[in-house]
């Protein structure tokens, strides 16, 4: 149970890190003012699922889209 948790959360900080990547991988189109409030938004820890693009959000663990990087790395740690 602890190591799928760990697998799960981990796969959520990586989208969120990795947006960039996984965008290009998946030819999703955004903004350059729209990549750098993500890039913002993650240099401060606030970025949430809801802020990706459709298709990266519908990839990222339901249990926890409401998370921040942030608190998915506390939660990260703590296991």
């Amino acid at each position: 149970m602890r190591d799928d948790e760990k697998h799960k959360i981990g796969k959520a900080i990586k989208i969120l890190k990795q947006y960039k990547r996984l965008t290009q991988k998946y030819q999703v189109n955004i903004s350059i003012q729209r990549q750098q409030e993500l890039d913002d938004m993650i240099n401060s820890g606030s970025i949430k699922s809801s802020n990706l693009p459709a298709k990266l959000y519908r990839e990222f663990p339901a249990e926890y889209k409401e998370l921040t990087l942030s608190e998915l790395e506390n939660l990260f740690r703590h296991l």
